[in-house]
């Protein structure tokens, strides 16, 4: 065990009034820890029920990308409508490459065959101006 220094050990007098300076007379009633804590849990799941929410709402979002995606997919099993615009070639090159059988109705140039003319000229009729139409 150390020494003890001379200057560690203060004097009584003065280990009073410093004692007595960092005293409390404050009286604490029964109950009031139990308060006290009741109100950190409190906190506590109030916190926990906040980041429960957060993760339902982002479960929830989830969900509706997936449910958004399957109906994406389902749906298109259904015909094309057409647009009248850049989409009708879009669709119409697509099919032709993935080799889908194309109705007489896509024919524009009425040469008897579906082919990348037809595409080229659906492209063209959704992209042309008419005269002094400014783009």
């Amino acid at each position: 065990m150390p020494q003890e220094r001379e200057y560690s050990k203060l004097p009584e007098e003065l280990e009073r009034e410093l004692k007595g300076l960092f005293s409390t007379t404050a009286v604490w009633p029964a109950g009031r820890d139990g308060a006290v804590l009741a109100a950190v849990w409190r906190g506590r799941f109030e916190r926990q029920r906040f980041w429960r929410r957060m993760g339902m709402i982002g479960i929830a979002a989830a969900v509706a990308v997936a449910a958004g995606t399957w109906w994406q997919n389902v749906s298109a099993g259904r015909p094309y409508a057409r647009t009248g615009d850049i989409r009708d070639a879009l669709h119409l090159a697509r099919a032709i490459q993935a080799g889908n059988t194309i109705g007489g109705g896509w024919d524009m140039n009425r040469d008897g065959r579906v082919d990348e003319k037809d595409v080229r000229i659906l492209a063209m009729a959704a992209v042309r101006l008419e005269k002094g139409a400014t783009p």
